[in-house]
């Protein structure tokens, strides 16, 4: 059983990796560079100013809904619950999207009232009203995204979340080069790529099923989605906000939009590099250990829980010290020359992002166990942290010190969701899988030092193809789990290929 799970899992993650794959990064190489040459510094700053506080306001319209959704899903298809899913389903949805608009009314609000001074750039206040409909539709796109998440319909996910980005991004690049170099044209393609796309979703997934009517949305169920919601939205989703956020607005007022330009453009290079390992986990892991605990125990589920956990840092680990590598070549040459200064921040928000990970397998038993209080004050307590941090260290170290903040803080927080989370279900740390990785990553940095041509994209392949060969090489020498990971990624293809594996010993074997 657990080695069918964990290649359900690595199934799961694939399909997320992939999606993540096509639309943050290859999604990346093409808006990245675009974005970063039409626009001014100063104007991705504002770009960046306009999607913090879209992110903000959408925590409040989400109502932490999408988390209850995946805490009921198993009891209701199990029939453990008296609710339905044709009611799950409404009730989600329906609620999900009244919360949306009432949220957008108040940005709207927001963007007329708000003086010019504290906006900053001149064409910020336009979009940052535009966006009230975004938040509407992105919300309403939360609800289904989990539902389907909930089910496990990954591969579904992967192909709306691919489709929906390529959709986006030939309007928005339309709409810049064609119609207008401003922040209005970029956030008025995508309201038209997203709102497209999440019809044709819902066509698509609700095809000849009774699923979401205004007859099924039940007070009874929306009362205990938002009795769980409510703390979570608080203290989880607007304090996760606030902590992978907050850095921007302490950056504004005391450094300006240009050098938020400048850290906005690195911490979005992590975004695309980081997501493929990180989200693709995070997305993967969770409905899964919380169905075994449900249907197996705690017991399997935490064995479970730990060994994916081995797996993540097998693969984030060298992300980091890659991303330590080839980030001062590859943010010069994809954002252009003038962003280059920013590259000092690379290695600490790639290890930031690289530990939001890990506190989804240690902060499990907080999840199964329902404590959303409890996550509502580590989250909290987390970004307090931040913004106190970000106000000490961005006047004295500039934006590396709110790099670190975000490095310090992450770390924190894990090592608060691994306390509070292992009195309901200990998740260890695997720690000489951790350390057998770094020895790995360290050999990989050590080595790329003397990989450097005349072209800075050059540079970047070459020690990308000779970071993951050395890595590679060395990890499997040194780590059985890596070997049999490899086994099974080779008997995986050669199904899909239509040929048998090399016999019994192909898969299974050299674990210890």
């Amino acid at each position: 059983m657990a080695k069918s799970e964990t290649r359900k899992l690595f199934i799961q993650a694939s399909h997320y990796s992939i999606a993540s794959l096509f639309t943050q990064v290859i999604g990346g190489l093409v808006t990245f560079p675009t974005l970063t040459r039409v626009f001014s510094v100063e104007q991705y700053g504002g770009l960046s100013f306009v999607g913090a506080t879209l992110a903000l306001a959408l925590a409040f319209g989400k109502t932490g809904v999408q988390h209850s959704v995946v805490r009921l899903f198993a009891p209701i298809t199990a029939g453990k619950s008296e609710f339905t899913l044709p009611q799950l389903y409404s009730t989600t949805i329906f609620g999900m999207g009244l919360s949306a608009t009432v949220a957008g009314v108040f940005l709207i609000g927001f963007a007329l009232l708000a003086p010019q001074s504290f906006l900053g750039h001149a064409g910020v206040r336009l979009p940052l009203a535009l966006v009230s409909i975004l938040l509407v539709i992105q919300a309403t796109d939360s609800g289904v995204s989990n539902l389907l998440r909930a089910a496990e319909r990954s591969a579904l996910l992967m192909k709306y979340q691919v489709g929906k980005k390529y959709l986006g991004i030939a309007l928005i690049l339309g709409g810049l080069l064609l119609v207008s170099r401003s922040l209005t044209a970029f956030y008025a393609a995508s309201i038209i790529a997203e709102g497209f796309s999440l019809s044709l979703l819902l066509a698509h997934a609700l095809r000849g099923r009774a699923l979401i009517s205004p007859k099924n949305f039940s007070k009874a169920l929306y009362v205990q989605v938002i009795t769980y919601g409510l703390p979570m939205m608080i203290g989880y989703e607007l304090s996760g906000a606030i902590l992978s956020l907050g850095d921007r607005y302490v950056i504004k007022g005391v450094l300006g939009d240009e050098q938020l330009g400048l850290y906005s453009a690195a911490y979005n290079m992590c975004q695309y590099i980081g997501s493929a390992v990180v989200y693709a986990f995070s997305q993967a892991v969770m409905p899964v250990y919380m169905r075994m605990a449900s249907q197996e125990g705690y017991e399997k589920a935490s064995a479970f829980t730990t060994r994916s956990l081995g797996h993540y840092l097998l693969m984030v680990t060298p992300v980091v010290a890659g991303v330590a590598s080839i980030g001062p070549y590859l943010l010069p040459a994809l954002a252009s020359a003038k962003y280059a200064p920013a590259a000092a921040v690379l290695p600490w928000v790639i290890g930031g992002m690289a530990l939001d990970g890990v506190s989804n397998f240690l902060g499990a038993g907080l999840y199964i166990e329902r404590h959303p209080r409890m996550l509502m004050g580590l989250t909290t307590g987390s970004a307090v942290f931040n913004v106190g941090l970000n106000a000490l260290l961005v006047p004295r170290l500039g934006i590396v010190g709110a790099a670190a903040a975000t490095l310090v803080c992450y770390l924190a927080m894990c090592i608060a969701y691994a306390i509070a989370g292992g009195r309901y279900m200990r998740v260890r740390m695997p720690w000489a899988t951790q350390a057998r990785a770094a020895v790995g990553a360290i050999a990989m940095y050590a080595v790329l030092r003397f990989v450097e041509f005349d072209g800075l994209l050059v540079t970047v392949v070459a020690r990308c193809v000779a970071g993951a060969f050395v890595y590679g090489t060395v990890i499997v020498a040194i780590d059985a789990e890596a070997r049999l990971i490899v086994r099974n990624a080779i008997e995986v293809v050669q199904r899909r290929l239509g040929r048998k594996p090399a016999g019994p010993g192909a898969v299974g074997g050299g674990a210890g």
